[in-house]
């Protein structure tokens, strides 16, 4: 299928918009411009659940496709009373039909969230797993550049991005995340860094330790200016500039 026909949608469950029933579907639907007063609260769960999915599957009938990425994918387990065994099983059987594509991104495998959450449907096994691996260096780079063009972070932010950089997507998210909530904070390097590593330990208990001394970690100055120049490159390339 041509690009241009697939409907991509990025969806963060930790977003409250999409912890019930009720508000994922309807908010998903909305993100794709469709009929999201469909999906009524004094529905019941399957009737809400069938006109989700008859929704994404019109689609197909137009030659177009869904393509729901959804990250933090484990909020749905978290709330068996809204995403139980038979949110699971129809979602899996509608998605057998290859109609609409769920792309899901979680801290751990869905069998073993499927296994804690003492779920028996066998959802998670129509998915290939592929383990996140690291940026290339450019790779990096183009993330943090497509994060800035958001965010308009100062020269003293970039230089401690660059002071920290990592080529791995969840902890160069991170990173980045820190960098924007410490406007509100106004915390210096030091402190900051401390920040940035208790959040690293959180997300990497077996790392714990080792991101707990983040703060003491030196850099050269030379790596530093490796780091922004390919943040500057990639930059350009976004903006057009690089083309002149």
């Amino acid at each position: 299928m041509d690009d241009k026909r697939c409907k991509f949608v990025y969806c963060s469950l930790q977003d409250a918009h999409y912890q019930s029933l009720t508000g994922f579907c309807a908010t998903i639907l909305r993100r794709l411009g469709m009929e999201d007063d469909a999906i009524q609260s004094g529905q019941s769960a399957a009737d809400k659940l069938i006109v989700f999915t008859d929704l994404l599957e019109s689609l197909a009938d137009r030659d177009e496709r869904a393509i729901l990425c959804l990250d933090e994918f484990e909020e749905t387990f978290k709330r068996p009373a809204e995403f139980g065994n038979g949110f699971f099983e129809h979602l899996r059987s509608q998605l057998e039909l290859g109609k609409f594509v769920f792309v899901t991104a979680s801290r751990d495998p869905l069998q073993k969230l499927k296994l804690d959450g003492k779920l028996t449907s066998p959802f998670d096994n129509i998915f290939t797993k592929v383990e996140l691996g690291e940026f290339t260096d450019e790779e990096a780079a183009e993330f943090i550049a497509h994060y800035d063009a958001q965010v308009q972070f100062t020269d003293a932010e970039k230089r401690f991005i660059a002071s920290y950089f990592e080529l791995h997507p969840l902890r160069l998210r991170i990173l980045c995340d820190q960098v924007l909530t410490n406007r509100r904070r106004q915390w210096d390097n030091w402190a900051l860094a401390e920040s940035l590593g208790k959040a690293y330990g959180d997300f990497f208990p077996d790392r714990a330790d080792e991101y707990t001394a983040l703060a003491k970690r030196t850099v050269s100055v030379d790596n530093i200016g490796k780091w922004l120049g390919l943040i500057k490159q990639a930059r350009d390339l976004i903006t057009g500039k690089g083309d002149k």
